[in-house]
């Protein structure tokens, strides 16, 4: 079945819905462990990868990937912008 929802219509613009919400952060917990690992952070004290919600906008959903090392001797953190695609929450290219 073909997805025909507006993504562009007022009345989802700007809104997530309850299920996309729910999807998104089971998601965004999915970027976060695939992240740990492809950067090696997972093996390194004090390593971490945050995925945050930024923003959505007609068919796309802005999220924030913040990443680095904080520990009593180190204070390295990244900021990444990433765009998802709201049907399917894959990535923009």
């Amino acid at each position: 079945m073909k997805n025909n929802i507006d993504y562009n219509s007022d009345k989802y613009y700007d809104k997530l819905t309850d299920a996309e919400v729910k999807k998104l952060t089971k998601r965004l917990n999915e970027i976060e462990q695939d992240q740990l690992i492809a950067w090696g952070l997972h093996r390194i004290s004090g390593g971490f990868v945050k995925a945050e919600f930024d923003y959505v906008e007609g068919d796309l959903i802005g999220i924030c990937i913040i990443d680095g090392v904080q520990s009593d001797c180190e204070n390295r953190v990244n900021e990444t912008l990433c765009e998802l695609y709201r049907s399917n929450l894959e990535y923009k290219d």
